[in-house]
């Protein structure tokens, strides 16, 4: 006979104590001391999957306001950003003709926000910073085609919005339709008393951008509270 030690089971009772009123047999068991199998890691997915290995290397420097210009493999950036793939295939464009990106005259474009943009490019990380940078950088990925660091520094400035920060990030990121902009409506119009805490922001919004101080200002009306 073949004991699986099946007979064991119900030594101690009868059967139909373990049988339900809809004739149902419940059994209820712990196995142990099973042994643990590590599950296969997912696959990782290539950063680089559109790379032509065919094609000889070649450097693309970038031209900054401040210091020595910085290189970068045209290759790689190709594969990862729409905007230098047409840039630097088509000799329409300077770029492509000098094999430079001339940023001498955008004091904005700072070696430390490039050299961002360059690491995300090789590792598709993005590594937090102030407000103010991760603006930047967000403007340049979005400028290079870069949806996947768009989306890493929305998620990181929704997490660092604020009271004190909404107005300044809404500001650059009005009329984007992003979820970054969305959080920044929710919050103020949870609470519009933030607008009355930085007039001189508004005052500033006013003058720079007249089309989102409007919208602002009839937002603290719809919210104030009628006086009787």
């Amino acid at each position: 006979r073949d004991d699986r030690g099946w007979h064991d089971m119900f030594k101690h009772h009868s059967l139909r104590d373990y049988v339900n009123s809809d004739g149902a047999l419940r059994i209820t068991g712990i196995i142990q001391n099973l042994p643990y199998v590590q599950p296969p890691p997912e696959p990782s997915k290539p950063l680089f999957p559109d790379l032509d290995f065919s094609m000889e290397g070649k450097m693309l420097s970038f031209c900054l306001a401040e210091g020595p210009p910085l290189f970068f493999d045209q290759r790689l950036l190709m594969a990862r950003s729409e905007y230098f793939q047409k840039m630097l295939t088509s000799d329409e464009w300077r770029e492509s003709r000098k094999g430079e990106v001339d940023f001498t005259g955008d004091p904005h474009v700072t070696k430390q926000i490039m050299q961002t943009i360059l690491h995300f490019i090789l590792s598709d990380s993005f590594e937090v910073g102030s407000v103010e940078f991760n603006l930047e950088v967000r403007k340049f990925a979005d400028r290079f085609c870069l949806k996947s660091l768009v989306e890493k520094v929305d998620a990181a400035m929704k997490e660092m919005l604020s009271e004190d920060n909404v107005l300044q990030i809404l500001a650059e990121m009005h009329g984007t339709d992003s979820v970054l902009e969305a959080s920044c409506w929710t919050m103020l119009e949870s609470d519009c008393s933030i607008l009355g805490r930085n007039e001189d922001l508004l005052d500033t919004l006013i003058a720079e951008k007249p089309t989102l101080a409007r919208k602002l200002i009839v937002l603290g009306r719809k919210k104030r509270p009628r006086q009787s």
